[in-house]
């Protein structure tokens, strides 16, 4: 399926809409369901989190995830998505606030909801996903040291990698499968980074503020100088639950023709890992800064 063919379908919450009108002809018992209940597969549905397993594609909603922190499979061979909520998304920076000289005009517009990645996509992760390949390695080599050679492990984040090389992964992965894993938009990774503030930060600090920083985003006032990202979910979540929006990696966000990275790196100052801030990249060439979370498609 074509990247912008599945973020043009109907949202999944209109689909489940027409599926209470129509109960005959959308799951009810003996008529398709996958359990033959219809209450128990809306509650699957609609639940607050997605869990797909990347080796079968079998998909499977949860009410909660206890383990979420303990439990190294999140890491590795299942991949966690979160409802973010619906409503209005704020995007852009208002006048008089810091960024607003090159970030977009403050905009509220209508979200549908939608589910987001939970973490940043791990190495572990991609390599099911790509089935082959490790980018990563090589950024680590050239030059040597360069970006932390303790990075390269199952439960850091992928990196080294660019819009092309990410597209071609997930049209391959995404193959005959019922459920497909794209880019955010640029609207919906700003909405789920946001997490319902205005503030240049989810948190809500100043962005010169080390201390605010620091239980939320490993970005170059707080990595200590370490090189490298560090483990995806070592900080503190944002409102929606979400780890590592700020920092760690730079995460490509899709926009029609349009590649751009969003959230800033463990090397970049907390400048510029503010919510509204983006860079436009070229979109094949690899860089060892940038990965990606992805959104969940049912």
């Amino acid at each position: 399926m074509d990247l912008d063919d599945a973020m043009s379908r109907p949202p999944f919450f209109l689909v489940i809409g027409a599926c209470l009108v129509g109960l005959a002809s959308c799951g009810a018992p003996g008529t398709g369901s996958s359990s033959g209940d219809l209450q128990v597969d809306l509650s699957e549905a609609l639940a607050p989190f997605q869990v797909l397993n990347l080796t079968t594609g079998a998909m499977t909603g949860r009410l909660q995830i206890s383990d979420l922190q303990t439990n190294d499979d999140y890491r590795a061979n299942l991949m966690v998505f979160r409802l973010v909520p619906g409503g209005t998304a704020i995007t852009g920076t208002a006048a008089g606030q810091f960024g607003e000289l090159v970030d977009p005009n403050r905009s509220q517009n209508p979200s549908q909801p939608f589910y987001c990645g939970v973490f940043e996509v791990t190495q572990g992760q991609w390599q099911l996903l790509a089935a082959s390949g490790t980018p990563w390695t090589s950024v680590v080599s050239v030059p040597a040291g360069e970006f932390g050679s303790t990075t390269t492990s199952a439960k850091y984040p992928a990196f080294g990698l660019s819009k092309d090389l990410l597209a071609t992964t997930l049209a391959s992965y995404n193959s005959g499968k019922a459920h497909t894993v794209a880019m955010p938009t640029k609207a919906q990774w700003e909405h789920a980074c946001r997490a319902g503030t205005t503030t240049p930060f989810s948190w809500g600090s100043d962005p010169d503020s080390r201390t605010d920083a620091s239980p939320f985003a490993v970005v170059r006032e707080t990595a200590a100088g370490q090189k490298g990202p560090r483990q995806v979910g070592e900080r503190l979540p944002n409102a929606f639950g979400l780890y590592d929006m700020h920092g760690n990696v730079w995460e490509l966000v899709h926009e029609g023709l349009e590649t751009t990275i969003r959230g800033g790196s463990w090397r970049d100052p907390l400048s510029l890992c503010r919510s509204a801030y983006g860079v436009t990249v070229d979109r094949a060439t690899p860089h060892g800064l940038v990965g990606v979370r992805l959104v969940l498609i049912p």
